[in-house]
């Protein structure tokens, strides 16, 4: 048998250097809070103004749609540009109750949860918002048969902390900031900033838009300039660095799994790690969101890719990678690659060549430096597993004979007690 060696040389890294490096973060894109916007009743400034600024500025909101004002006859195909141009459609009832005095809460919430969906089938409806941010345990407890969360009013708040989940309960009472012409921009810019100071999730209402050189009246309830609201998108915008601007539904969908979610090591070689990312939520169409991971570098260690059932994409900052990764979505393989080594940084083993000999099955390493007693070889596939398919045969002063039958790409680890290597050699044809 031919062999034939390719070689690269690589430093050789600890398990213990890779085992626990891997931290979800709290919010997408390692942001330190989460904004929402959200519109209520699809009153009738609502898409014309709106579906401007979620293609221009691409920002995302949550529109909250009351049936009985869904009466233009191409209200669904508003409703589906604007899903997807990236917003969100969520239920707000169909005739504006207060639903803790409704004797008919399926009509109200679960009716309007099947017709939302019939008409809208490129998106699923999630969340709910309470009209007047009415509601007890009865109006919850017939909102969580079909949605994920539900969102409340509260007319002044100073807190936005990160745990503001005690129990599953108050996904169906998320706090939020009604924003109108009292609480204005500077309102506005203050909740978002607590949010950021306290790592939570900022979610802010608004209600009719109106302009005066439109042909858009719209001054259904506590309306709002497209100037002014339009100002508040921009401040918005530049807080995008620190703040995840998203829809009311990915919000939670990112606060649940994370919370309920679990990243553990299975295996770590040199050349991969690999780890299992699952969480306790037993719906996982509904619940796939990417959750942002971030990997702490060892020393001179670099990453050549990650994968998670197709290749994913990562940056490098600071000594940390950072990619996203679905929970129960397969085993994330992290492929490593070492920094190669000079000539200066090696000691006993400097200038190792490696020459096969055709026909027989033998190569002889050799090193310009003696080898001692103590020098060893191991062999590893490229998934990192140790190969014991070979032999060695003699080891004289600057010389190793090694036997093996094994065919393709392996990574060979030489060391004595100064130094370990890695080559990566090829053998057979």
């Amino acid at each position: 048998m031919k062999l034939k060696f390719i070689i690269i040389s690589l430093i050789f890294s600890s398990l213990n250097a890779f085992s626990q490096q891997l931290e979800i973060a709290n919010w997408f894109g390692n942001k330190k809070s989460a904004t929402v916007f959200t519109f209520d009743d699809w009153s009738p400034g609502q898409y014309s103004f709106l579906s401007t600024v979620a293609t221009n500025k691409q920002l995302p909101f949550s529109v909250y749609v009351t049936i009985a004002n869904a009466w233009q006859s191409d209200a669904y195909n508003k409703m589906s540009t604007m899903i997807n141009a990236g917003c969100e459609i969520g239920n707000h009832t169909s005739s504006h109750p207060q639903l803790t005095n409704s004797s008919n809460l399926k009509l109200e919430i679960r009716d309007v949860y099947n017709e939302l969906n019939r008409l809208l089938p490129n998106q699923k409806v999630t969340t709910l918002a309470y009209p007047f941010g009415d509601f007890n345990q009865r109006v919850i407890d017939s909102t969580k048969i079909l949605h994920i969360a539900a969102r409340t009013v509260d007319s002044s708040l100073n807190n936005w902390g990160y745990n503001f989940v005690k129990t599953n309960n108050d996904y169906y009472k998320i706090p939020t900031q009604e924003v109108n012409y009292f609480v204005g921009t500077k309102g506005m810019l203050k909740a978002i900033n607590q949010g950021i100071e306290n790592g939570g999730l900022v979610t802010l209402m608004y209600h009719s838009i109106y302009s005066f050189s439109s042909n858009v009246y719209d001054f259904w309830f506590d309306p709002i300039h497209i100037d002014t609201l339009n100002k508040m998108f921009d401040l918005a915008l530049e807080k995008r660095t620190q703040t995840w601007v998203t829809t009311l539904s990915n919000a939670v969908k990112y606060h649940k799994e994370k919370n309920s979610a679990t990243l553990n090591l299975i295996s770590s070689t040199y050349a991969l790690n690999t780890y299992q990312l699952t969480d306790t939520l037993s719906d996982n169409n509904m619940f796939n969101h990417p959750l942002t991971l971030n990997y702490t570098l060892g020393n001179d260690e670099n990453i050549d890719s990650i994968v998670q059932k197709q290749k994913l994409t990562f940056t490098k900052s600071n000594g940390k990678i950072t990619f996203n990764a679905i929970p129960d979505g397969g085993e994330i393989k992290m492929y490593k690659q070492s920094k190669p080594v000079g000539i200066a940084d090696k000691t006993t083993l400097s200038t190792v060549n490696i020459y096969p000999n055709p026909g027989k099955g033998y190569a002889y390493i050799q090193s310009d430096a003696a080898f001692d007693s103590n020098v060893s070889i191991k062999i590893f596939d490229l998934q990192g597993l140790e190969i014991t398919d070979f032999e060695i045969e003699n080891v004289n002063t600057n010389t190793i004979k090694l036997k093996t039958n094994i065919e393709g790409l392996y990574f060979l680890k030489l060391s004595n007690l100064q130094s370990s290597e890695i080559y990566k050699i090829k053998f057979g044809e």
